[in-house]
């Protein structure tokens, strides 16, 4: 199950954020929660880097391997597990799912379909996000307005696609 979406752009601001179980939409873009979420996993993904082996291959030769090389793509708890995707442009899409706890495996620990749901993220920044918001004339995109994005019909795709997670 779904438990909330956020959107943050590239100047770590939270442009969308769902609550899939209080049922709200933006109530909680400039709270120290946003500023946590958005704080771990940057804190993570530095780690990550710090601790991989240095590569001395040329990157430039893929630039898909560019893009996927050392990301941090899942976070779990005991509670929840946050799905991270993030765009080449800086956008972060974080999707927090609450853990089953139905026990799965032999040794009793709990799996998440981490490729499923980060395919379903991917499905959601091509068909929902890139449709309504680049390709919106009325989108906002300089830094100095207070961007938020507060369209209905993008709450009724968002809730299509990621609440049943």
């Amino acid at each position: 199950m779904a438990l909330s979406f956020w959107i943050f752009d590239r100047h770590t601001e939270c442009l969308y954020h769902r609550d899939f179980v209080e049922n709200t939409v933006n109530t909680r873009n400039s709270t120290d929660e946003a500023k946590l979420l958005l704080g771990m996993i940057h804190s993570l993904r530095s780690i990550s880097h710090k601790l991989a082996p240095p590569n001395n291959d040329n990157l430039f030769d893929d630039s898909l391997q560019l893009a996927s090389r050392n990301r941090v793509h899942t976070v779990e708890t005991r509670n929840y597990t946050a799905h991270i995707l993030q765009s080449l442009n800086g956008l972060l899409f974080v999707l927090i799912v609450a853990n089953n706890e139905k026990k799965d495996n032999q040794q009793g620990q709990r799996q998440v379909n981490t490729s499923q749901t980060l395919e379903t993220l991917k499905a959601f920044y091509r068909d929902v996000w890139t449709v309504s918001i680049p390709q919106n004339g009325m989108a906002r995109v300089s830094k100095n307005e207070s961007i938020v994005i507060n369209d209905t019909r993008f709450t009724d795709n968002v809730d299509k696609l990621l609440r049943d997670l």
